[in-house]
């Protein structure tokens, strides 16, 4: 992956100047709360037609429309999505305890479950719960650090914030992992 390219499709630029807008607001609504609530100010107040809406999205200082710029095709795509894929896992790998102990798990049972199953159906079935543990917990990792970047923005000052949002984060991730777990086991 390039490294202008924060993710596989938006550039580090364009993500620090929606932090930024971001930022404003947060100030504005700390300063003020009511000039949020009562957000917009520049336009009449009238329903969205989300469609069109997001058909003509543009960003403010875009030259152009944002739904219409250039995306890579093909095997660029390929590659690019293969190396956010590889900088995933290692993040992963580096930063989740429990990740590092559901890959040595897999490590063990993939083989395993491969040897064991007489038929494709059968190796399948023992295999596919392994993996499907390992996707839950990435997915699980990704909702964390979401959850955990948005809680620092808001609360720059705790090094790890607990707002109700992340407790019910952790508890529904877990919850997730843990059905995982019993698909596995069954």
């Amino acid at each position: 992956m390039p490294a202008d390219r924060a993710t596989e499709t938006e550039s580090l630029q364009t993500l620090d100047a929606f932090v930024a807008a971001m930022r404003s607001i947060r100030e504005e609504a700390l300063k003020d709360p009511e000039l949020v609530h009562s957000a917009p100010h520049s336009m009449p107040v009238r329903r969205l037609d989300d469609v069109r809406a997001r058909a003509s999205l543009i960003w403010p200082g875009a030259s152009r429309n944002l739904m219409q710029r250039d995306k890579p095709r093909g095997a660029t795509r390929l590659f690019r999505a293969f190396g956010a894929s590889m900088k995933g896992f290692k993040g992963a790998w580096i930063e989740e305890a429990a990740f590092r102990q559901e890959v040595g798990f897999a490590v063990v049972a993939l083989p395993l479950g491969l040897w064991l199953g007489h038929t494709g159906v059968e190796r399948a079935l023992l295999a596919g719960p392994v993996l499907l543990v390992l996707v839950v917990e990435l997915l699980n990792s990704a909702i964390e650090a979401t959850v955990d970047r948005l809680a620092w923005s808001v609360m720059p000052w705790q090094a790890w914030p607990r707002t109700s949002l992340r407790s019910r984060t952790d508890g529904l991730h877990s919850s997730g992992v843990t059905w995982s777990l019993v698909l596995l086991g069954r």
